[in-house]
């Protein structure tokens, strides 16, 4: 698993599917997590935020899972290989 730290948000990607999990994404860098996701061709899987404008930001864009359950995103991540 490779992690990318971005200000106080984190990537983590699965090595083998390219599959992605955004952690705290914040309004000051949201565009910059999006960009970087789409650039790499990771998929994203899952979206850890607390923020509702963020969330529906992450949703448009990836039609990913998003929580504010850390939780629910940690069981995405076990699938991870």
């Amino acid at each position: 698993m490779m992690c990318y730290d971005f200000d106080k948000s984190k990537i983590t990607v699965c090595e083998d599917t390219a599959r992605a999990i955004i952690y705290h994404p914040v309004q000051a860098n949201k565009d910059k997590l999006i960009e970087y996701i789409d650039k790499n061709n990771f998929i994203c899987v899952g979206v850890w935020t607390q923020d509702d404008d963020i969330a529906s930001t992450f949703s448009y864009y990836f039609t990913c899972p998003v929580s504010k359950s850390l939780k629910d995103i940690k069981e995405i991540e076990t699938t991870f290989t």
